[in-house]
């Protein structure tokens, strides 16, 4: 028999069913590309219905703004990594669905503005209000900073001069102080506002000052030493949320109060 005649009569023998599974298992093992998103605003004022977008289950989301040159993409975001060696991204969770925007923090300096993420019920641009914004598994608002626009994220920076949400001054003022791996969560505005600890690892945050930006590094805070002995360890496990606050005796002086344990 003709070798293609004998091919076209071979029968698989694997049911529909076992073929998804066989190729599943065969693509389970490519990275994962980012989910694009087209979103034509960042302002609160100005988004539309069609600016809705589900996150669900994705590593990364790229974001895409009307008018970008053939070829390009906008800037890519995650949802988190894990506090483990290799660091794996974290999908964006189960409700992650609503309307990517760009404003300031309540309370806070004009520097805060940041992306964040609005969850909401529907597209439908009346439930934003009621909506509410998406946070880390820290328990805080997922957001990227402005600031960070700056000195990376050239695409997002350009929609953000575009919309007037940033300007050319804040842009040169910022840019030479703000480092491409400043954690958002990490980046302090003024005294109250919560961050992460980890109770087992030195703990650093960024003091953004009225000028510039300071590095705040505390290696030793959570340290303690074996009893009866002068050798140093982290007694304490898990993580928390944490503020800085005033000293009430000492106007030089501030304390760091645990809020909240995580775990």
């Amino acid at each position: 028999m003709p070798a293609q005649s004998l091919w076209s009569s071979c029968r698989p023998c694997l049911s529909p069913r076992s073929w998804k599974s066989l190729r599943a298992l065969s693509t389970s093992g490519r990275p994962q590309r980012a989910r694009k998103r087209n979103v034509s605003a960042l302002n609160p004022e100005s988004l539309i219905s069609t600016d809705f977008v589900d996150c669900v289950g994705a590593k990364w989301v790229t974001l895409s703004f009307p008018g970008l040159e053939k070829g390009r993409i906008g800037p890519t975001v995650e949802y988190d990594r894990e506090q483990s060696e290799r660091r794996p991204s974290i999908p964006f969770p189960d409700h992650t669905r609503g309307f990517f925007y760009y404003a300031p923090q309540p309370g806070l300096p004009p520097e805060s503005p940041s992306l964040r993420f609005r969850c909401t019920a529907s597209h439908l641009l009346s439930s934003f209000e009621s909506g509410y914004d998406l946070l880390t598994p820290d328990g805080i608002p997922w957001q990227m900073l402005g600031l960070k626009a700056t000195v990376g994220y050239p695409l997002l920076r350009k929609q953000l001069l575009l919309e007037k949400l940033i300007t050319p001054e804040f842009v040169a003022k910022w840019r030479k102080h703000v480092g491409q791996r400043i954690h958002p969560a990490r980046m302090l505005f003024g005294m109250h506002q919560l961050f992460p600890v980890n109770f087992a690892k030195p703990l650093y945050v960024h003091l953004v000052c009225p000028r510039d930006v300071k590095l705040l590094h505390l290696q030793y805070i959570f340290l303690a030493n074996k009893p009866g002995t002068d050798i140093t360890c982290y007694p304490f496990t898990g993580s928390g949320l944490a503020h800085f606050e005033p000293s009430p005796t000492d106007p030089q002086s501030m304390h760091l109060r645990i809020d909240r344990i995580i775990e």
